[in-house]
């Protein structure tokens, strides 16, 4: 094996040969969460009717989420974790939109799903877990509500 040699400049201009000793740490990995936690923020009134990153078009009446980095089309399981309000209450959304990565809120929740959450107007602490298909079509929430809404 090679060890690498460098070569270092003194201030009288000559050179010296140095070996490199660093030692390199070994990472070690850490287990990864599941989970997300952080603060939700609400879409703005101004977006209804527009389209969104899957293509599909906006409505403020239908449970729907933006986030900056999980693929479109992710499902969700979001628990309302706030301290002000009702702690606890769960919300199944999917994820279709984009929003900024810069943004200090790390989920983009549509009024009605933030009402669902009691959610207020600065916002809500949430835990985000992504769950599989079968558990999200369990709990799928805009279905649900479509069907009351006909009865």
């Amino acid at each position: 094996m090679l060890n690498p040699v460098y070569a270092n400049t003194t201030s009288s201009g000559s050179t010296t040969k140095k070996k490199h000793t660093k030692k390199h740490k070994v990472k070690h990995a850490r287990k990864s969460r599941n989970y997300m936690e952080g603060q939700a923020s609400f879409y703005a009134p101004k977006f209804n009717g527009r389209k969104m990153a899957n293509g599909d078009r906006y409505w403020d009446d239908i449970y729907s989420a933006a986030h900056a980095k999980l693929p479109l089309g992710t499902k969700l399981k979001v628990t309302n974790i706030d301290d002000d309000s009702d702690n606890g209450k769960v919300l199944y959304v999917e994820v279709t939109d984009r929003m900024s990565s810069h943004s200090k809120y790390i989920l983009d929740l549509s009024p009605a799903a933030a009402k669902y959450l009691n959610g207020s107007g600065r916002g809500l602490r949430v835990k985000l877990q992504i769950v599989n298909n079968a558990e999200f079509e369990s709990h799928d929430m805009n279905r649900d509500d479509l069907q009351k809404a006909s009865n």
